[in-house]
C-alpha cells in the first residue's frame, strides 16, 4: 500500500488494485448494474467528504488493512498532526447514503477507530466561508456588514468577542441560497452535515444503545428540523 510522509503527516492510499474475489462485493456497493440500454451501466453520484477517527494512537499494516477490506478502500487514510482521518471519494445515492455507509464501514473493521465528525465541518470563519463560495474575504465581509447583499446574514455562533468569529455553514448557505448566490444542494448538505456531528456528539457522550433511545423518544425530534429526522434514524441505525 503506497503511502507518502509530509512532516508529521502520513497519508495512506487504501485503493489498491482490486482481486477478483472482492470485485463482486464493489460492483455491488456502487450499485453498477446493466440499465435498459443493452451493454449500458448505472451509477450513482460521487461524493467527497472526510470521517475524522478517534480511539487510534497510530496507524499500523493492522490498522489500514481492516479499514480496507471492510469497504473503505475508496478512502484515503492520514494522520496529521496527530488526527486520523479518512478522505473518502464515495459513490452512493445520495450524500446521507455514503456517510452512513462509510461510517458503518469503520465501525465493522472492528478496530479501536471511532467516527467522532464529519467534514466539511459546518462551523466556518470568513475565510473559510470565502473558500467555499469562490470569493473574496473582503466580498464575505460586505455580506456580513450588510454593504452588499439583502442584509440579514446569519450572525456568528462563536468567538464573538475575539478575532476569528465563527459561523454555522448551514446558516450561511441558507442565507447565499435565498440571495441566489448559491445552489440549494449546498443547505440540504450542510444540514445533514451539521446534524450527523450532532449526532456523533450524543453518540459520544453516552452509550451507542443511548443514542437509539433518544432518537426513538423524541428528543431527537425536538432538537432537529423534521427534515434531518429521517437522517438521524438512519444514523442511530447505523450504530446497532
Amino acid at each position: 500500500m503506497p503511502s507518502r510522509f509530509a512532516g508529521e503527516s502520513r497519508i495512506v492510499r487504501m485503493g489498491r488494485r482490486l482481486d477478483n474475489r472482492r470485485s463482486d462485493r464493489v460492483r455491488r456497493r456502487l450499485n453498477l448494474h446493466p440499465a435498459r440500454g443493452k451493454g449500458s451501466v448505472v451509477a450513482r453520484k460521487r461524493f467527497a467528504f472526510t470521517l475524522i477517527l478517534g480511539g487510534l494512537q497510530r496507524l499500523n499494516q493492522e490498522v489500514e488493512d481492516r479499514l480496507y477490506e471492510a469497504g473503505c478502500d475508496d478512502a484515503l487514510l492520514g494522520q496529521r498532526d496527530g488526527t486520523v482521518f479518512l478522505d473518502f471519494d464515495r459513490e452512493a445515492e445520495s450524500l446521507e447514503a455514503a456517510i452512513v455507509t462509510a461510517i458503518r464501514d469503520v465501525r465493522r473493521a472492528k478496530t479501536s477507530a471511532v467516527v467522532t465528525r464529519v467534514e466539511p465541518d459546518d462551523l466556518v470563519s470568513q475565510a473559510e466561508i470565502a473558500r467555499r463560495l469562490g470569493q473574496s474575504r473582503e466580498s464575505v465581509r460586505k455580506y456580513v456588514l450588510g454593504v452588499r447583499g439583502p442584509g440579514g446574514f446569519p450572525a456568528p455562533v462563536a468567538g464573538v468577542k475575539g478575532t476569528s468569529a465563527l459561523w454555522r455553514w448551514s446558516e450561511v448557505a441558507r442565507w447565499l441560497t435565498s440571495a441566489n448566490l448559491l445552489d440549494r444542494t449546498a443547505v440540504d448538505d450542510a444540514e445533514l452535515i451539521a446534524a450527523v456531528n450532532s449526532l456523533l456528539t450524543i453518540g459520544r457522550s453516552s452509550s451507542r444503545s443511548k443514542l437509539g433511545s433518544l432518537v426513538s423518544s423524541g428528543l431527537a425530534a425536538a432538537l432537529l428540523p423534521k427534515t434531518q429526522l429521517s437522517k438521524a434514524r438512519d444514523l442511530a441505525n447505523s450504530a446497532k
